[in-house]
């Protein structure tokens, strides 16, 4: 008996596995189909806090401009899978929900009746501007810090800033771009803008952008926008719901106290499917001319059409319902992407009940899988079209820089065309094989700062021309290099590699012995200057009897100019001193190609000083800039500095494109790693910076992350493979073998663009000798601005010193030559 017991109980464990397993299946877990970063419930209980501070001045001043309302917003919940649903049934070429085969119109009007915001003043489109401005995060805190004693212009500027960027406009990114910003200080410019139309269009934008992806099955992601009030007009227009105060105005105060409504993504399907024709409201109802009048709405466009409803044909409705016939499975034709399974029981047997239970699980089964697919593959597409668009404005660049290079050579042969055509593109051959090089920058030996290709001066070319090779026209810029760099790889015909055979295009094809005799690289300025060549119909050099080429027009045609003045936050903790010397700097290199500091192979352009100043994100010539400062001062003060070794990022991407990286593992043999403490490999991937350092002594190694994911480990055993398998030979230990530890107490990021700068300063303490307690700087997000000021100013004065130590030389070698004269 005891036996048959154990047997029963162990039947029925597996007969209760077998049931579980596939519901474990069903259960997966819910993932939002579109995501949205406006919040209207934190937006509501803000401005219900801020309601208390507000003076009567201010709350005039607020109903003058018609955003008082907004201070009442419901705090509805985001309801997603509705959200969904209606984005599904968006007609872009209509620009309107095509509901039961009824067309129901989103126009500027109805935007005004909903908000308030009259459907009058100028249009503008600012979404096509840079951003770079606050943050909405910082916005709210800005919020949360005014009181009564806080004066009412900046009273008005916070809370109009924090409509515009955390209702009206609410970006992925969560910056607010400076066009707002600028708007939200002048009321009278605010005040003069058609805010009901430009919502709306914005709106369209988003809807058109999400039906694109929903047409190629593409995953949705973000949606930027004042999404909240497509659920206003939802409920304006399907009446399956009761306002709360039937009589407010404007029309989202009819659901104030209603944030009760929600729809799952079941639920959400269902009302939309099962929607009934006397449900839809072609237009909104109870429009009066008055309430129209208020807001410069057209009373006409809310006049329901004579036939609203559409009617069936007699036709449709004498046919007999069709009556519902099981077809086999193999009868039945299966699409492309669809996959049934269905159990046939033998004829004349009852199919049982336990096997159209299986098939009924084994079909849900089924389609989980394929969704779960599609929305991978769709995710994979979606990133590979993100990462084309950064390649296609890393090739921009890539033109124009290749055309400054062209000034260079201004001499071309009056030879046949095909010999022109072959050192064409040999010459392109050589800048496809380029990648962007970055020196190690260690304890044990310095960065070369003279290790570039020199350019010669006009007198030094004429010298030089009777011993030059011919050199090619090179009028219109090259295609695309075959190779496309990723998002993490900022690709750049500035770039050079210290070998030989990676030299620019209009030295590699020289002789030895015009490499010889071409100027020392310290004759070379860091500035980008265009040569100006005068052009005639017949004009040859004197010497070699070779045609001149004009280029310099086509080189200024592309060049774009940057800004001369600029506002950025770090400019207001910066000395006045040097505050005016960015100034200058900033008006000095007036296009965004020229060059303003270089240092080996590192070259640090206006546009990679624009980034810093302005919060944008940092590449890899950045974090390799700040490494040779950091190795500056190891070298200055060696008793505060621990020995370590610098490994650049490009180490890493260049085995991710399977070229050559040992240039960058060159400095590391089995002496300088018993001499070491440390390795600093800073890592970026999927647009994050993180720091990882090897600790030797300890066999460690310490990951440090200003957004601490456990995630952010796969792509360190990655680079630790990488580098084992290059320098296996000089490892007493087997490094992929040490364990990865996330450190912790660290000071962390608030944003999505500061983690370069985070590892920057990371790198900066970890190095010194004295342990480093990381409570002491939990701040260092407050003062980024600061830190980024003061890199770019450290930048651009290293660049004015390496220039004028250009300039020193050359009025030594002048006075020397001239002595030797005399």
């Amino acid at each position: 008996m005891r036996y048959n017991c154990a047997f029963t109980a162990l039947l029925l464990r597996y007969y209760c596995a077998s049931i579980a397993l596939p519901l474990r299946f069903d259960c997966m877990p819910y993932y939002r189909p579109v995501t949205s970063r406006c919040y209207v419930s934190t937006f509501r209980a803000i401005c219900d806090s801020f309601r208390e501070v507000l003076s009567v001045e201010v709350e005039n001043t607020l109903r003058t401009l018609h955003i008082h309302q907004f201070l009442f917003f419901p705090a509805f919940q985001q309801n997603m899978p509705l959200m969904y649903e209606l984005l599904k049934c968006w007609d872009s070429t209509e620009e309107g929900f095509k509901i039961k085969d009824q067309l129901l119109k989103f126009s500027t009007d109805e935007v005004a009746i909903l908000t308030g915001l009259p459907n009058t003043g100028a249009e503008i489109i600012w979404h096509n501007e840079p951003l770079g401005g606050v943050m909405s995060p910082e916005l709210k805190t800005e919020m949360t810090q005014l009181s009564r004693s806080t004066d009412d212009a900046t009273v008005l500027k916070t809370f109009i800033s924090f409509v515009l960027s955390n209702l009206f406009f609410p970006l992925n990114s969560l910056k607010t771009p400076r066009r707002l910003v600028s708007i939200a200080s002048s009321l009278e410019e605010f005040s003069s803008i058609n805010w009901a139309w430009t919502l709306r269009e914005f709106l369209v934008n988003e809807f058109n952008r999400m039906a694109t992806k929903l047409a190629t099955e593409k995953p949705l992601g973000y949606i930027n926008g004042f999404l909240p009030l497509l659920l206003v007009w939802f409920l304006e227009h399907i009446n399956v719901n009761t306002p709360t105060y039937p009589d407010s105005r404007p029309r989202f105060l009819r659901w104030e106290g209603n944030t009760s409504i929600f729809y799952n993504s079941e639920k959400a399907a269902n009302l939309v499917a099962t929607l009934k024709e006397k449900q839809i409201l072609y237009v909104i109802d109870g429009v009066s001319a008055v309430e129209a009048e208020l807001v410069h709405a057209d009373i006409t466009s809310f006049q329901p059409p004579p036939s609203p409803l559409k009617q069936k044909s007699h036709e449709q409705s004498e046919l007999p319902p069709a009556k519902k016939r099981r077809v086999k499975a193999s009868q039945k034709q299966k699409s492309p992407d669809e996959t049934k399974v269905e159990f046939q029981a033998a004829e004349g047997f009852a199919q049982p009940e336990w096997l159209s239970l299986l098939e009924k699980r084994m079909n849900n089964l089924i389609d989980t899988v394929s969704r779960k697919i599609k929305e991978e593959i769709g995710d994979r597409l979606d990133k590979i079209e993100d990462n084309l668009h950064r390649v296609e404005a890393k090739v921009d660049d890539l033109q124009t820089k290749f055309i400054n290079h062209c000034s260079e050579c201004p001499v071309r042969p009056a030879e046949s065309s095909s010999s022109s055509t072959e050192s064409v593109d040999q010459t392109l051959a050589g800048w496809k094989k380029k990648s962007k090089i970055i020196p190690n920058v260690d304890a044990e030996s310095p960065i070369p700062m003279d290790d570039q290709t020199p350019t010669p001066s006009d007198e030094e070319a004429t010298k030089l021309g009777d011993e030059s090779p011919p050199v090619s026209t090179m009028q219109s810029p090259p295609s695309s290099p075959k190779k496309e760099p990723t998002n993490e790889e900022s690709p750049s015909t500035k770039d050079q590699s210290p070998s030989t055979k990676d030299q620019s295009p209009s030295t590699k094809d020289q002789s030895p012995s015009t490499q010889q005799q071409s100027p020392s690289p310290k004759q070379q300025s860091p500035t980008t200057t265009c040569k100006e060549i005068v052009c005639t119909d017949e004009m040859q050099s004197p010497t070699t009897g070779m045609e001149i080429v004009c280029v310099s027009d086509t080189v200024k045609d592309l060049r774009r100019p940057a800004q001369t003045t600029m506002y950025y936050r770090g400019k207001e903790f910066l000395a006045q001193d040097m505050q005016l010397f960015i100034d200058d700097c900033l008006k000095k290199y007036a296009y965004l190609e020229d060059v303003v500091f270089s240092s080996g192979n590192i070259i640090l352009n206006r546009r990679d000083i624009d980034h810093i100043l302005l919060d944008d994100c940092l590449d890899n010539f950045h974090i390799d800039a700040y490494a040779f400062f950091v190795d500056r001062k190891a070298k200055a003060i060696p008793a505060i500095y621990q020995p370590y070794l610098y490994i650049s990022p490009m180490h890493r991407i260049l085995n991710d494109y399977k070229d050559p990286s040992d240039i960058y593992i060159k400095h590391i043999n089995k002496e300088t790693l018993r001499r070491t403490h440390l390795l600093i490999i800073p890592i970026i991937h999927n647009n994050h910076w993180t720091l990882l350092v090897g600790r030797l002594k300890e066999r460690v190694w310490k990951l440090y992350d200003s957004l601490p994911n456990p995630q952010h480990k796969d792509i360190c055993v990655t680079v630790i493979n990488d580098l084992f398998k290059d320098l296996n030979k000089c490892f007493d230990a087997d490094i992929t073998k040490w364990r990865i530890n996330i450190v912790r107490g660290t000071p962390t990021q608030s944003n999505s663009f500061d983690c370069g700068m985070f590892v920057c300063k990371y790198m900066d303490k970890v190095v010194g000798k004295d342990k480093v307690d990381w409570t002491e700087y939990k701040f260092w997000q407050s003062d980024m601005p600061r830190f980024r000021a003061e890199f770019a100013y450290q930048i651009l004065l290293e660049g004015e010193t390496v220039e004028l130590m250009h300039v020193k030389d050359r009025i030594e070698s002048a006075v020397k030559s001239h002595l030797k004269l005399m």
